[in-house]
């Protein structure tokens, strides 16, 4: 049997409806029913937890108040001493005064009596009887016997005298006398049930709960049962709740006293399920009204499209009878077909033409007629009112660990995250850019300035916005150089030059930031140059020594660079020299140290291929370096005249004042044989031992000069030159200037 829509869409809605309407009805007042007897059951716990609470505090304040009692008063001590036979009577009338007082302020004690040993003497608050004719004194003779309990007793009958039958109920404490607060004797406290019943009476009289407290051997102690105190109760009915007192091991058993109270609920229950029903009912009619009102526009077009349809095709009319969307499916079906199949390839044509117009524009090298720029710039969003470009580029931090965290995919999406906040963030302050990726980690963006625009001022706004989202939402950071600003579209690629230029100083000024290359002044060449060269020439010269003054002078030349701002092409051509310089000292070395400069030099240049900050450039190459310092040390070390060479360097530079120190005189001050000592020297340090007298003397004359206000002269004396136009003549072949245009800062 075939339906209609209609009929369909009635068949679907309802039936899911009810089922639907009809669980979470009977699950909500299931779990309300649950909810409420759990919550019934924990104040009902609450409350037979206070009960025994109240039990336990007061005989727990009993028991104290007894054993401070037995600490602390003399007179119950003279009277379990009995030493003094003329005052015996004196002192159990004492004892007796405080039992009476004892049992005035502690209502719950029933009773209370005290026992001595040493000659079975009973004293009560009321007299003093022999052990032989006290009516307790079977409970006490059991307890002597197996051992006094140190808490309370199960429940007893109590009776004081013989003659008397009839006991009271009691739960007893016994506290032993011993020295020093009297010879041995016992100190007997009966506590009445009834006494205990009436302390939880307004407890025990509640309408909602039925209340009964049992020993821990389960005989019924009181409650609201009819059972006889100290009957064991052989079929006890279960309880909701059961508390078990870690004092006493009493027990409470709980159970509601009647089932009124959810008697209302189920009625209330009953209630709103009724309610409940007639929401469904109303809910159905509902349904079929708002269905009936939705299908008459669907009968409008069903009556247009089945007109047509005759027109065009009896075969696709005749679908119509049986499923009223079929033939509209499948007349629009090619329509929508065709259309995403044009749509997708006019996108792809757009985006190539796109792409290919903006890297023509960032290339400078522009092969359209400028009518086919208006109209790819109209295209964009760019409209006439536009009197200036400018050109920023969005580069990727650490792109390296960025390549090998993700894959190609992650990549993408990244970057297109990039792009798309970018374009969001300018959207918000009424600019609209045409941004594109130009390689795999720089994003070129053509930021337009209309009339009246402060373009520097909104660039560097949107830039600052962009890097904060970047740092604050994904797992990397960006760094933005800003070029120039260019009136025409043909400048566009000077723009475009400048910001990479600007990107090239990130290095040295940090990453996460703006740099903006208006603001950035690329320091003289040749004079940042010619002191990095020196300090190179020191670093290497110390390190093929084997002088541990390398690692400050490396040091010091990093954190030049930083404070000076210097772009990644000039320090990698500083950081080829210093791997040149190395290799043209090693070749003066031996074998031995020429081969592990030789094993270093791949890693220097594989660092200058991949590195992203100066921090890891100086970090990864000051590693590389101080291995080889270390494997040349251990080399140096292995040889027989290590030694040898260390003590005639530390003379060196202890004596190289001297204006008498020669390779003559070292070799007299050692005993060796000038010869030998040149070879040494060569093999060791790879340079003659005038040279490296030299080295030493125009290090120091350089701190001097540039330290200390001393003349030249005396400069010259203090390093070891007794004729200052000698000095002079050295330090300018050493060092490429005279001593007086080097302290001044002169440099050639």
């Amino acid at each position: 049997m075939k339906f209609n829509w209609r009929s369909r869409l009635l068949l679907s809605y309802l039936p899911i409806f009810f089922v639907v309407v009809i669980i979470l009805i009977t699950v909500f007042f299931m779990s309300m029913s649950e909810f409420s007897k759990q919550e019934a059951k924990k104040a009902n716990e609450i409350y037979v937890k206070r009960i025994l609470e109240t039990i336990d505090s007061s005989l727990i304040s009993i028991d104290q108040t007894i054993t401070k009692e037995v600490m602390s008063n003399n007179k119950y001590a003279h009277f379990f001493r009995n030493e003094d036979s003329s005052n015996k009577y004196y002192s159990s009338f004492e004892a007796s005064i405080e039992l009476f007082d004892l049992l005035r302020y502690v209502p719950l004690i029933d009773s209370v009596y005290l026992y001595r040993s040493s000659d079975q003497v009973v004293l009560t608050d009321k007299s003093s009887s022999s052990f032989d004719e006290f009516g307790d004194r079977e409970f006490l003779l059991r307890g002597i016997e197996n051992g006094i309990p140190r808490r309370y007793t199960d429940l007893r009958m109590y009776q004081e005298n013989i003659e008397n039958k009839q006991g009271r109920p009691v739960i007893t404490i016994v506290k032993k006398m011993v020295p020093p607060f009297g010879n041995e004797g016992y100190i007997v406290v009966n506590i009445r049930l009834d006494s205990l019943k009436q302390l939880v009476q307004p407890m025990l009289n509640s309408k909602i709960s039925h209340i009964d407290v049992f020993d821990k051997h389960g005989s019924f102690l009181f409650g609201d049962s009819q059972w006889v105190a100290d009957a064991t109760v052989q079929a006890r009915p279960s309880a909701i709740t059961k508390v078990t007192s870690e004092y006493t091991g009493w027990e409470v058993d709980s159970n509601f006293a009647d089932m009124q109270l959810f008697g209302v609920f189920s009625v209330l229950s009953y209630v709103w399920m009724s309610i409940g029903i007639f929401s469904l009912l109303a809910g159905g009619i509902w349904i079929f009204y708002i269905t009936r009102q939705n299908y008459k526009p669907i009968e409008t077009i069903m009556a247009h499209i089945y007109q047509y349809s005759q027109n065009r095709s009896n075969a696709f009319a005749g679908k119509a009878d049986s499923d009223e969307f079929k033939f509209i499916e499948v007349g629009i079906h090619n329509l929508i077909e065709q259309s995403i199949r044009y749509e997708k390839q006019y996108e792809e044509n757009q985006a190539y033409r796109s792409k290919h117009f903006f890297q023509e524009l960032l290339d400078g090298n522009l092969t359209v007629n400028p009518s086919r720029w208006a109209d790819e710039l109209l295209y964009k969003g760019f409209g006439e009112d536009f009197e200036s470009y400018a050109v920023i580029v969005v580069e990727i931090d650490t792109y390296t660990k960025f390549i090998s965290t993700y894959n190609v995919k992650d990549q993408n999406l990244l970057k297109f995250a990039v792009s798309s906040v970018l374009k969001e963030i300018c959207q918000n302050h009424g600019v609209t850019i045409w941004s594109e990726w130009i390689d795999t980690h720089h994003l070129a963006v053509i930021f337009p300035i209309a009339v009246g625009m402060d373009g520097d001022g909104l660039i560097h706004v949107v830039g600052d916005e962009t890097i904060r989202w970047v740092s604050a939402n994904l797992p990397f950071t960006v760094t933005i150089g800003i070029g120039s600003i260019t009136e025409h579209l043909e400048g566009v690629s000077v723009c475009y030059d400048d910001a990479m230029e600007a990107l090239q100083y990130k290095l040295t000024l940090g990453n996460n930031r703006l740099l903006d290359h208006s603001q950035i002044v690329r320091q003289p060449i040749h004079k940042d140059m010619f002191k990095s060269l020196q300090s190179i020439r020191s670093i290497t010269q110390s390190f093929r020594l084997g002088d541990e003054n390398w690692k400050e002078e490396y040091a010091k030349i990093f954190k030049e660079i930083q404070s000076r701002s210097t772009p990644k092409d000039e320090l990698i051509s500083m950081m080829n020299y210093m791997v040149y310089q190395m290799y043209r000292e090693s070749v003066e070395l031996s074998e031995e140290l020429q081969q592990v400069w030789e094993q270093k030099m791949p890693e220097l240049n594989a660092i200058l291929d991949h590195f992203e900050t100066l921090k890891e450039l100086d970090l990864r190459f000051y590693d590389v370096l101080n291995r080889a310092a270390e494997d040349m040390r251990r080399i140096r070390e292995g040889k027989t005249h290590y030694q040898l060479i260390g003590e005639m360097k530390a003379y060196i530079e202890t004596h190289f004042a001297d204006t008498d120190l020669s390779l003559s005189s070292l070799s007299d001050r050692f005993e060796l044989h000038p010869n030998y000592l040149s070879r040494l020297f060569k093999e060791e340090f790879g340079e003659k031992f005038i040279d490296y007298l030299t080295t030493i003397r125009i290090e120091r004359a350089k701190k001097l000069l540039l330290e200390t206000s001393l003349s030249i002269q005396d400069v010259a004396a203090q390093v070891g030159y007794s004729l200052p136009v000698s000095f002079i003549r050295v330090f300018k072949k050493h060092v490429g200037s005279t001593p007086g245009d080097y302290r001044k800062g002169t440099l050639p």
